[in-house]
């Protein structure tokens, strides 16, 4: 089979999708296209009908934790299990991407990865200030609370991210 892959196929114009309609209602028998998007809905209907849809999960900490481990093992990289859960939950169910930190932590790391590595290379705050922010709002201190977000913003942390860890914070708690 001869197969043509197309990532970011909700990107194609509405004549791009006309030009490939032809070949899709008809394809050649050693042909087979896959469409990767992450916006289905912004593919043509005329084209959904034509295809087959898989839906992708994401995957799970611990899998690429599993995964990251064996890497580690294979390269010789002393790296704690709390830096590896972390860098799982960073990379928010995409394999490759943890992967990409991972090789990016290995670099910068010289083969020994902690928390603080993966903090300073990846930009994500230390969960010790998250801790300090439910304090202070816990306790109404509206200037710790500030000066949090101020330390944040000026050491260059994530704070999508930094928003994100709370937020899993306070649902843990709950």
């Amino acid at each position: 089979f001869k197969i043509y892959i197309i990532d970011e196929a909700h990107m194609l114009t509405k004549e791009a999708w006309n030009a490939l309609l032809k070949t899709l209602e008809e394809p050649p028998q050693s042909v087979k296209f896959f469409f990767a998007t992450t916006e289905p809905h912004k593919i043509p209907p005329t084209i959904l009908s034509r295809c087959q849809k898989f839906s992708l999960r994401r995957i799970s900490p611990h899998l690429i934790v599993t995964k990251l481990r064996k890497i580690a093992q294979n390269l010789e990289v002393t790296v704690d299990d709390a830096s590896l859960f972390r860098l799982a939950d960073y990379a928010e169910g995409a394999l490759r991407d943890a992967e990409s930190f991972f090789d990016q932590l290995i670099t910068f790391s010289k083969g020994v990865i902690t928390e603080s590595v993966l903090e300073e290379v990846l930009g994500i705050a230390p969960f010790e200030w998250i801790v300090e922010l439910d304090r202070a709002i816990a306790t109404a201190e509206v200037a710790t609370a500030y000066k949090i977000s101020d330390r944040i913003f000026y050491d260059g942390k994530d704070i999508g991210h930094f928003i994100e860890d709370l937020c899993e914070h306070f649902k843990t708690l709950l």
